[in-house]
């Protein structure tokens, strides 16, 4: 019974901390960060995983120790329930659960050294934490009877800060950090030859330097929230029309992506030095449990009166005008350039290796239709939420189609 539980445990928890596990960003410091864990919370994710109707897997916070317990309903209706408690053991950094007690129906079970269902459960639980806080150097954990606090600095200085705190999970990268990740050292478009970000009080810059013309362009990217999900507002000045086609592909992209996920971004702060993005958590007990299909549909009105609430100094209006299986998006703004501008950008839904893009069809700004690259700058602004789709529902698409009033995307989540 304590390997079943044991799996469950390994899946769940890893849900129930809501914690995108990160190699890329860094500090200039090692700040510490913290991770508040309710029993509720955790209960309640525990409990929508769930794929065994015969059993009910929870945890019990006490002060100084939790207790995982099992609840298994035979084929017969008789119950067993299954206890184990773990203490933390907190040493030079190092976290580890010590097994103390197993119960079978509240009978006290000798816990021995080959009992390795109990170690196997602990090491679960130990491993997770581990891994949600980077493996780093822990200086404190706390148990009380509702909430579970773990405090640790960081092992690795190029670790973004990771914080949860009442239902809300705040991620902060440093301007050293993003400079250091893989999109900015090793850019993948081969006439690029050398990006620097530059992070400004409310907005980033993105220099870049090509072999093309233009030799050096400057992108001004402020990222909002669109649907709950991270869209950048591209200027880029001498670049401008490509600008337009980029804004308006990752608005589109960060809507449609919030009918089906999660979502749930409620801030985003931009200093001279730091980017901090801030998510409401606290709703996402409900996701669907693993391999749970659903279908939305959303019609064109829908779409576009949600859509009339974003407005920008770039974006001042976007609708969309479906068409078969294809929308089509027409704006009007103020482009890098302080000019006015009307633009109109088809895209085609994409689906590949679980994954949906959208792909430009055609992109014409102020009745000049660019080429096919016109929204290859998006791919800069993009690459700045690398590792930010981890806290999402893990919704794979299997399929879209697009009428001329309306959108149905199938949704399987894993």
């Amino acid at each position: 019974m304590f390997h079943q539980m044991n799996r469950i445990v390994l899946v769940v928890v890893a849900a129930a901390l809501l914690v995108p596990v990160l190699t890329v960003g860094a500090q200039s410091e090692n700040p510490v960060s913290t991770l508040t864990l309710t029993e509720s919370e955790i209960n309640t994710v525990l409990r929508s995983y769930s794929q065994n109707q015969d059993s009910d897997l929870s945890v019990d916070f006490r002060p100084g120790q939790l207790v995982v317990n099992l609840v298994v309903t035979g084929q017969r209706g008789n119950t067993t329930n299954f206890g184990l408690t773990l203490v933390p053991l907190l040493q030079n950094g190092t976290l580890d659960f010590d097994a103390t007690q197993l119960t079978i129906n509240e009978l006290a079970i000798p816990i021995d050294d080959n009992n390795q269902a109990v170690a196997s459960t602990a090491d679960s639980v130990n491993r997770m934490l581990a891994g949600q806080t980077a493996n780093g150097y822990i200086s404190n954990i706390v148990i009380t009877d509702s909430v579970m606090t773990v405090e640790w600095t960081s092992n690795n200085p190029h670790d973004p800060t990771i914080d949860i705190a009442n239902g809300q999970l705040s991620l902060t990268y440093t301007e050293t950090g993003i400079n250091m990740m893989d999109w900015v050292t090793n850019p993948t478009n081969p006439n690029v030859e050398a990006v620097f970000v530059d992070l400004q009080p409310g907005q980033g810059v993105i220099n870049v330097i090509q072999s093309v013309e233009p030799m050096a362009i400057a992108y001004t990217i402020i990222p909002r929230s669109v649907n709950g999900r991270v869209t950048w507002s591209v200027n880029a000045g001498a670049d401008a029309e490509n600008a337009v086609g980029s804004t308006l592909s990752t608005v589109w992209q960060a809507y449609f992506n919030g009918i089906y996920d999660d979502g749930g971004l409620i801030d985003v702060t931009v200093t001279d030095n730091a980017i901090a993005f801030t998510w409401d958590i606290s709703g996402a007990a409900r996701r669907e449990p693993g391999n749970a299909t659903g279908t939305f549909t959303v019609n064109e009105a829908d779409v576009n009166a949600a859509l009339a609430v974003y407005t920008s100094s770039e974006l001042s209006s976007l609708t969309v005008d479906m068409q078969n299986n294809r929308i089509v998006l027409n704006a009007a703004g103020t482009g890098g350039n302080g000019q006015p501008y009307t633009a109109s950008s088809t895209l085609v839904p994409v689906i590949a290796g679980n994954n949906l893009t959208w792909r430009a069809e055609s992109v014409t700004v102020n009745g000049f239709t660019l080429d096919n690259n016109a929204l290859q700058r998006a791919e800069l602004s993009d690459a700045m939420t690398q590792g930010l789709e981890n806290n999402s529902r893990s919704a794979i698409v299997t399929n879209v189609q697009i009428t001329d009033t309306t959108m149905t995307i199938d949704v399987r989540y894993r």
